[in-house]
């Protein structure tokens, strides 16, 4: 059986966006459940865990926005498109350094 290569890619295309939106959900879904679980579970550690769960939730989005949504809709307009690459890849790296700041200081 012979595949065409237009139909390898859109295989291709289909299997980077269904694991891209698996690791998306896994880093959501982890973050989450650092900011809900862990911070109850560890009251002296709240706001750390509160902090790490909104970073990687942050990832868990950009990673979604920058796999899967830009090749489901690659002519959508930079105007739209690069300020939201812009504020969370941001929000992600300032909090790893903020967390990591934080961490650094208390030790």
């Amino acid at each position: 059986m012979k595949v065409s290569p237009r139909t390898f890619m859109h295989l291709a295309l289909g299997l980077r966006i269904l694991l891209a939106s698996l690791w998306s959900l896994m880093l959501c879904l982890a973050g989450l459940w650092l900011m809900v679980d862990f911070a109850s579970r560890f009251p002296a550690a709240a706001a750390d865990f509160r902090l790490a769960g909104i970073i990687l939730f942050c990832f868990g989005q950009f990673v979604f926005v920058a796999v899967v949504a830009d090749r489901l809709w690659p002519r959508a307009s930079v105007r739209i498109t690069w300020p939201v690459h812009l504020i969370l890849g941001t929000s992600a790296v300032g909090g790893v350094i903020v967390l990591a700041t934080g961490l650094l200081m208390q030790s």
